[in-house]
């Protein structure tokens, strides 16, 4: 195993199934990290595609058997570039992103709604929850849904001709380096600041101005307000940091969100009396008339910029995002 995985290259000639399948075995025990590619387009190349992390099917004169065992299926050998460089290489970078994005949202409210509580526990009187119970539900449906697809499916950090001429790029899936738990943990951090941001901006903004109710205590409605506006714009500017190219896709993505933002906004302001009987009178009796009150005071769009600011600030400094782009510029010039 040593003396071969100091070459640049193996052949094995007149192999059996079995004994294919017993190097990729031994590959995989006796190199630490390896991952395992086992392409083939007959029956006995099967257990080979079985016994590899990832096996590629060809369909060809001998049958289906191995298209039947594999993970990915091409008609000729020569699709193999496009499935590696452009489509594998893409997808393994999106993914990183889809994975990190949705552990962060759910960080960002959860923390907030954990700070929160911890605040209230101070207050003489019993307090709300930070959200009202249809955000929640609107968040992961309406808020942040379609920018995470648009950016799972259509993102490219280089344009397909260049990633498809350009094997070099493909290096940073080999030394993995979207995906670790060095950004998982950065992404969780981003995720914790963003919740004590959400947890106690609002409400300090909101003593400033004239929605306090009777009893001299700030109106939930509005701390409720300003902290989801907020933690909508900042996981969705979050999100828009890492997109390389935008395009139709994105833009619509996004102004969609946007239009979800502000005609929900509308609906718990002015829509009386509750529309479905399973939603709490409670809650959205607050936050009737709130977007005309909120949007006429200044601390409300104080705070809410204050919170994009800060909330995207640990993203903007310490985010090294665009790495690919020198590579990208490199590429491009030597392909010209």
């Amino acid at each position: 195993v040593a003396v071969s995985n100091g070459c640049r290259a193996v052949v094995a000639c007149r192999a059996r199934k079995d004994q294919k399948a017993l190097m990729l075995n031994l590959i995989r025990r006796g190199v630490p990290r390896a991952c395992t590619l086992a392409i083939g387009d007959g029956a006995n190349d099967v257990e080979m595609i079985k016994a590899a992390h990832i096996g590629v099917g060809i369909i060809g004169r001998e049958g289906t058997e191995a298209v039947n065992h594999s993970d990915f299926a091409i008609g000729k050998f020569r699709f193999l570039r496009g499935l590696l460089l452009v489509h594998g290489r893409q997808n393994y970078r999106r993914y990183s992103v889809f994975f990190y994005f949705n552990f962060y949202q759910t960080t960002c409210y959860v923390f907030s709604m954990v700070f929160y509580s911890l605040l209230t526990l101070a207050m003489p009187a019993s307090v709300q929850p930070l959200y009202n119970d249809w955000f929640l539900n609107f968040f992961t449906v309406f808020y942040t849904s379609l920018p995470l697809i648009a950016i799972g499916f259509n993102d490219q950090d280089v344009p397909r001709a260049v990633s498809a001429r350009a094997p070099h790029l493909y290096a940073s899936g080999i030394s993995r380096e979207h995906l670790t738990s060095a950004g998982f943990n950065r992404w969780l951090v981003e995720g914790v600041c963003v919740g004590v941001l959400l947890a106690y901006v609002p409400g300090a903004s909101t003593g400033w101005s004239s929605l306090w109710t009777s009893e001299g205590a700030v109106s939930w409605a509005a701390v409720s307000f300003i902290a989801y506006n907020a933690l909508v714009l900042i996981t969705n500017g979050r999100l828009a940091l890492e997109v390389h190219s935008w395009s139709v896709v994105e833009a619509a993505a996004w102004g969609l969100m946007a239009a979800a933002l502000v005609l929900t906004n509308a609906m718990f302001s002015f829509w009386w009396p509750v529309p479905l009987p399973s939603v709490s009178y409670s809650q959205w009796g607050d936050s009737f008339w709130i977007l005309v009150i909120a949007y006429a005071q200044l601390p409300f769009w104080l705070a809410l910029s204050l919170l994009v600011v800060l909330g995207l600030l640990p993203a903007l400094a310490l985010e090294d995002r665009h790495f690919d782009e020198q590579r990208w510029t490199g590429t491009t010039s030597t392909l010209l």
